[in-house]
């Protein structure tokens, strides 16, 4: 009798592991599985978090060395400091967007012929939500092509903005707008996110300065 129940006793020992080797299989495949959904996850999050571009190409010589250039049409306005103040900050915003590192080094060229942004103020009445207008060259300013973004490299924009939109007394508002449109002369899309600098003059945005998708977009384009 005592053999018998050692017999079953074994038996019984032997079902139980073999049932616990396979719910230690079962939960090491769904551990996997698990892991690798959660990669999956976070890639797909870090891939969306990059603010589109504008398409294939870009400023013709990088952004390593970025000059900017603020016309007379500024210079003379009633309220130059603060637009010069907006404008340097602005770029600024764009050099140090508090998320690591990226290319971008800005300089204030005081030499027309030298510079891949002109800046422009603009008194014309505009009607709806457009805050301005950004043009984009090849050659130089004695000697420009116009050309779409859309088809080739450019070599500097001329960035056109409008003042007398009902929202232009509100500073960080104002230093969102100048900050879309380095963004547009860098080569990001205008885009429907409210955390970025590049959302749509039709989005309630949130920000005044670069977010961290337009970080990572400024080094996808550029950073390569």
């Amino acid at each position: 009798v005592i053999i018998v129940l050692l017999g079953l006793m074994k038996d019984k020992g032997e079902i139980i592991m073999n049932k616990l080797r396979n719910l230690n299989k079962k939960l090491f495949a769904i551990l996997v599985i698990a892991i690798i959904a959660f990669s999956f996850s976070a890639s797909s999050v870090y891939a969306a978090d990059v603010s589109p571009r504008i398409g294939p190409y870009r400023l013709e010589y990088g952004i390593s060395h970025f000059n900017y250039y603020i016309t007379s049409s500024v210079l003379n306005h009633s309220k130059s400091d603060m637009w010069v103040s907006l404008i340097n900050d602005a770029v600024n915003s764009w050099v140090d967007t508090g998320y690591g590192w990226n290319p971008l080094y800005a300089y204030r060229s005081y030499d027309y012929y030298n510079s891949n942004m002109d800046i422009y103020l603009s008194e014309q009445a505009v009607e709806g939500y457009i805050k301005g207008n950004v043009f984009y060259y090849v050659g130089d300013s004695s000697n420009a092509t116009q050309v779409s973004p859309w088809e080739q490299n450019w070599v500097y924009t001329e960035v056109e903005m409008f003042v007398n939109m009902y929202d232009w007394n509100d500073y960080n508002r104002m230093q969102r707008y100048i900050a879309h449109f380095f963004g547009s002369t860098f080569g990001l899309a205008t885009n429907e996110d409210s955390n970025s600098v590049m959302c749509s003059w039709y989005t309630v945005c949130n920000v005044y300065k670069p977010s961290l998708a337009d970080h990572n977009g400024l080094n996808a384009i550029y950073n390569n």
